[in-house]
């Protein structure tokens, strides 16, 4: 070896790729190779060749570079990856309108009623090359047209008292509506009513209130809404239309038994829902979003734990009123307070009396619970018995290859400590190995946790980690986590971890050829090692042991399949 090589270190030579995951990790562009000496900075700025692609509708999805700009043996690139950004663009405009037409009243005979509505059809589009994702559908899915209130015309009664107010979709069709008016041939001179109804227009017209009034035939109706509208827009509502004095009219009753004119005052709520997702400057923070500390100790040994304190975040929707700006006692969209459960810290080793505190039992004031940790120490007494002699395979549990009667022991245990112990959640990895590199990991998802039952491809997807991984030149041999059909639960063992294993490799397909010898020399020597181990920590050991003859029973089946 050059002994300059051997004092300063050979130079290491890597790129920097930018790459479409959206587009099966298409590489963008690539920069050229940079040369530097290991741990040493790499002299390069992305931030320019990013906002390109950010201009360009791109997010990015992980900045590679920017984890670990420096030189590393065995790293030759560097990803910086991207997603497709989401647009919500407007595709088309349908209006729809409500005519209420009057006739019969000869020269009287009041105006045509014409109102419009809108709907907006909407489609999320794709910002990098514009091709449709989802449509969208139709926006508002519903909404009402006004109800109207026939006019009063002296001397003459209509067929309607009211007329439209209907709700619709944008698949339907104009509404045309005819109020016939005919001479009231025989005038009354009792007492008449009329009606003042306020409707909610964002509610199917529902009624919000009413005001039934009484008077002579023909006389000036004597009722001014102005209190009842300024009430209702305390209340969250805005004033869509006054149809009884609106620009000052006057309003009559009428003259003939059973005829009892209506006038509709329209409103609409207008208040907003305010919280932690949907954020207003008008409304303090504090008023729906609090934090508090919860501390947990542990007791029950004297090796105990150290305290741990936890972040409690506690929300609550609350109503604002935009044209004011002030928050709405007891408006419609207020909820209560709420947080979410907090999960007891899992101590190796130890087992809790409880597993989550509730919601409902915490307090928005720092407090402090106690949990009784004791040490598991059934799991050191307890003894398998073996049930088979030989070993043989199953595909129907998670932990994938294991011998049946490794699992019987395991099962056997468990059952032992059922009594002494709640259900735990359990643990499972999917680990990538190189094949070509005596089986060392390239990556890992880390430690997924889940209650037995529960599924762990809910958890974790290879997706990304395999097209980073073949982009890097590498082929699958082997995936025991990706089974075509299979959903991947975690299991019950409480005492194993489940491994599953993908090993990929860089040799052409077809070529490669196990040392099934010198592999199983390996494997033998580490249980070796681990059974000199034992008597310093049995606990490590067994567990170490076991994961060893997973690895080993695997081997043992891409051994047979070639």
């Amino acid at each position: 070896m050059n002994k300059f090589t051997s004092i300063f270190g050979k130079n290491i030579k890597a790129v920097v790729k930018y790459v479409d995951l959206d587009n099966d990790g298409e590489v963008l562009e690539s920069t050229k190779k940079f040369e530097g000496k290991p741990k040493t900075q790499v002299e390069y700025d992305p931030s320019d060749e990013i906002a390109k692609y950010l201009n360009q509708g791109y997010v990015l999805e992980r900045d590679g570079f920017d984890e670990n700009p420096i030189f590393e043996e065995d790293v030759d690139e560097y990803v910086i990856s991207f997603k497709h950004k989401h647009l919500v663009k407007e595709y088309e405009q349908k209006k729809i309108k409500q005519l209420v037409h009057y006739q019969g009243a000869a020269s009287r005979t009041p105006e045509d009623s014409t109102t419009e509505i809108e709907f907006v059809h909407n489609q999320e589009i794709d910002a990098v090359d514009n091709h449709v994702i989802k449509d969208l559908g139709w926006k508002p899915k519903e909404q009402s047209f006004m109800i109207i209130g026939t006019p009063t015309l002296p001397g003459f009664v209509p067929d309607l008292i009211e007329a439209g107010g209907e709700t619709v979709t944008a698949e339907d069709k104009d509404k045309e509506y005819t109020v016939n008016f005919t001479v009231n041939n025989k005038p009354s001179t009792s007492e008449q009513s009329a009606v003042v109804k306020f409707v909610d227009l964002s509610d199917q017209n529902k009624v919000i209130f009413q005001k039934n009034l009484t008077g002579q035939p023909n006389m000036q109706i004597e009722y001014d809404p102005e209190a009842e509208i300024k009430r209702l827009e305390d209340e969250g509502y805005s004033l869509v239309k006054n149809g009884f004095n609106d620009n000052g009219d006057i309003q009559f009753y009428g003259n003939a038994d059973g005829y009892q004119p209506v006038f509709i005052i329209t409103m609409k709520y207008s208040a907003v829902a305010v919280d932690a997702k949907h954020p207003n400057d008008a409304v303090d923070p504090d008023i729906y979003s609090k934090e508090s500390k919860l501390t947990v100790k542990f007791v029950g040994v004297d090796d105990a734990p150290k305290d741990k304190v936890q972040t409690i975040h506690w929300n609550r929707t609350v109503t604002l009123l935009p044209s004011t700006k002030k928050v709405i006692e007891s408006g419609r969209y207020d909820s209560d307070w709420k947080a979410q459960d907090v999960k007891v810290p899992q101590i190796e080793g130890y087992h809790a009396d409880m597993e989550v505190v509730k919601a409902p039992e915490l307090s928005q004031d720092d407090q402090v619970i106690t949990v009784s940790y004791a040490k598991n120490e059934a799991v050191k007494e307890a003894k398998a018995e073996p049930v088979h002699e030989n070993e043989s395979y199953t595909d129907d549990d998670s932990i994938t290859d294991q011998p049946v009667a490794k699992q019987t022991e395991i099962t056997k245990v468990v059952s032992d400590l059922e009594q002494n112990s709640t259900v735990k959640e359990q643990v499972a990895i999917i680990n990538f190995i190189d094949v070509d590199n005596d089986g060392n990991s390239i990556t890992s998802s880390g430690i997924l946790n889940g209650k037995p039952g529960e599924s762990i491809n809910d958890l974790y997807s290879t997706e990304n980690p395999l097209k980073i991984i073949a982009r890097a030149g590498y082929h699958v041999v082997f995936n025991n986590f990706d089974k075509k059909g299979t959903v991947q639960r975690f299991n019950d063992n409480a005492l194993m971890p489940q491994v599953f294993t993908i090993g990929v490799s860089k040799k052409a397909k077809g070529t490669d050829v196990l040392d099934k010898d010198a592999t199983k020399k390996e494997i033998e020597k580490i249980k070796n090692d681990l059974a000199v181990s034992k008597e310093a920590n049995p606990d490590y050991s067994k567990t170490m042991m076991d994961l060893t003859n997973v690895v080993s029973s695997l081997y043992d089946l891409v051994s047979k399949s070639e």
